[in-house]
């Protein structure tokens, strides 16, 4: 425990640690899937009422086969590309992961 309170662990933290670039890596990924909810949430493939896309069942198929690969498989490849086309460590490759 600190023996005085005061804004200088704060300080240290952002500065000293820097944990400022972490904490908006966090935020972008945060905005992103919540992004991602928003969008998805509009579009219920296979709802009787119309609305929906074609091709609906091949969609999810195809998502639902990609979750069966672990990322740990797909991660090298993903950073030889990244590194390739020059976004190894930006915020775009970190999006598109």
């Amino acid at each position: 425990m600190p023996r005085s309170p005061g804004w200088d662990n704060f300080a240290f933290i952002f500065q000293g640690m820097k944990l400022a670039r972490p904490m908006v890596n966090s935020l972008l990924m945060c905005a992103a899937v919540i992004g991602s909810l928003v969008t998805s949430a509009r579009w219920r493939p296979g709802r009787s009422s119309g609305v929906g896309w074609p091709r609906a069942g091949f969609l999810r198929i195809f998502f639902l086969a990609g979750l069966i690969v672990p990322f740990q498989i797909v991660m090298v490849p993903l950073l030889k590309e990244f590194r390739l086309i020059g976004i190894e460590f930006t915020y775009l490759a970190l999006l598109l992961h």
